[in-house]
């Protein structure tokens, strides 16, 4: 039992220790309004990141090919892991080494780096597992970069005044695949 401390105006006050039930409700509305924000903003930083992350990943794996292939007038030869030997990707997208060799982005989607099959002037870089939010901003990511870029199968010019509208058709799964050709 509380003893009283002293008398204010017919008062008496308490010497009480700890919260008082109103006080506890008060400070975890607080906690569970900031955990939530947290986890709606947390969310969309990290698809940015990702977003981001993809993107620069892409035009380092061109400008790297680009640079490792000149002079040479063609892709022939392109592979996963005559890329990986010449330390074209991103180290934090390798994982093993020759037969053992996987390359996955972001997303966890495979990675692979190749010749063109119809045009040995032209490299590749074909993305799985796009998500379907991320898919229609990285197809239209750096047009200037692409020759084409391919959505699920779909031809899509970077460039061409229906690009926007091509993309937002072709990207509709949840998982896309999406290829860019660059020379």
């Amino acid at each position: 039992m509380n003893k009283p401390v002293k008398k204010i105006s017919g008062r008496i006050l308490l010497n009480n220790k700890g919260f008082s039930l109103l006080e506890l409700m008060i400070v975890s509305s607080f906690i569970l309004l900031f955990l939530g924000a947290s986890a709606l903003y947390g969310n969309k930083f990290i698809a940015n990141d990702e977003l981001v992350s993809s993107q620069k990943a892409l035009l380092s794996i061109n400008s790297d090919t680009r640079s490792s292939f000149k002079g040479r007038g063609n892709f022939l030869g392109l592979t996963n892991v005559i890329a990986n030997n010449l330390g074209i990707f991103p180290p934090d997208m390798v994982n093993g080494t020759g037969a053992t060799l996987t390359v996955q982005n972001k997303y966890n989607g495979t990675v692979t780096l190749q010749v063109n099959a119809s045009n040995n002037l032209l490299q590749e870089q074909i993305w799985g597992g796009i998500p379907k939010e991320a898919c229609m901003k990285l197809a239209l990511f750096s047009p200037d970069t692409w020759i084409t870029v391919d959505v699920n199968g779909t031809a899509i010019d970077p460039n061409a005044d229906t690009a926007m509208t091509d993309v937002d058709g072709a990207c509709n799964l949840a998982n896309n695949t999406l290829t860019w050709n660059s020379n």
